[in-house]
């Protein structure tokens, strides 16, 4: 399991705080693997851009991950609104209109 990471602190609702205080407590703890005896932890931490460049495969292109990053934000306050994604670099370069 991955974390896409860091979480911010949820809207004021008590089920999102225990959801998101489970997270956290996932997020920084670890377990001891049955099958090898090492502590492993429960959740790899990692960016987005980390897990896009991960796969097998072709390289997938710097400015579409930049463009990724740019739109896929957790926190709905700092995510651009659709014109200003618009308007980001790698979205002005595809000729799809």
């Amino acid at each position: 399991m991955s974390l896409i990471g860091p979480i911010d602190d949820p809207v004021d609702n008590e089920q999102y705080h225990r959801e998101f205080e489970m997270a956290k407590y996932l997020a920084t703890n670890t377990f001891t693997d049955q099958k090898t005896g090492k502590e492993k932890p429960f959740i790899n931490s990692q960016t987005l851009r980390q897990i896009l460049e991960a796969p097998p495969g072709p390289r997938v292109n710097s400015a579409l991950l930049d463009s990724i990053n740019f739109l896929l934000v957790i926190n709905h306050g700092k995510r651009p609104p659709a014109v200003e994604a618009a308007e980001h670099a790698y979205l002005k370069d595809l000729d799809y209109w």
